[in-house]
């Protein structure tokens, strides 16, 4: 005899990024691509935790330390993702986060996350337990939120609101 999951109960397909410190858990609708190779430009006069800029399908994208804006260490770089913003009142529709090692696709059931106690820590919105695996869940609108206040005045977000950028 087979048993039905509850009806309350969702299939999540979630997608696990890997940072230096810790491993951060997001709904695989919040990435547009996984780069293993890409090139970047220093930002100037922006926060530390902004690598630069990247070029993407001919636009120009802020590129985030994700791991150094949340107050801990630099992420080597090894690969990136480009996520989709989560919120519609800003002029950026992606963004690159820099990761320490490739991301991963994991399907879980709704029920197999189980909240613990959050760190303090910046940009961590919820922390869940996996299979004895520790996951950090993002907080997705204050990460844009300082995207767009890093970003005020400088040639990347002159250029959010234009046509995108034509290859030399």
């Amino acid at each position: 005899m087979t048993t039905r999951p509850s009806p309350n109960v969702t299939l999540l397909d979630l997608v696990v990024l890997p940072l230096t410190q810790r491993q951060l858990l997001l709904p695989a609708s919040a990435l547009a691509e996984v780069l293993p190779k890409w090139q970047s430009r220093p930002l100037p006069e922006t926060p530390q935790w902004c690598a630069g800029e990247l070029e993407w399908r001919q636009r120009r994208l802020p590129l985030i330390d994700f791991e150094r804006w949340s107050g801990g260490p630099d992420t080597p770089g090894r690969w990136l993702v480009v996520c989709n913003r989560s919120q519609d009142d800003l002029p950026f529709s992606h963004y690159g986060v820099l990761l320490a090692g490739r991301p991963r696709l994991l399907r879980l059931r709704s029920n197999q996350l189980r909240g613990i106690p959050t760190p303090s820590d910046a940009g961590i919105g919820a922390m869940t337990l996996v299979e004895g695996e520790r996951y950090a869940i993002p907080d997705l609108m204050a990460l844009e939120r300082q995207i767009d206040q890093a970003m005020r005045g400088t040639r990347l977000r002159e250029a959010a609101g234009q046509s995108p950028v034509k290859p030399d």
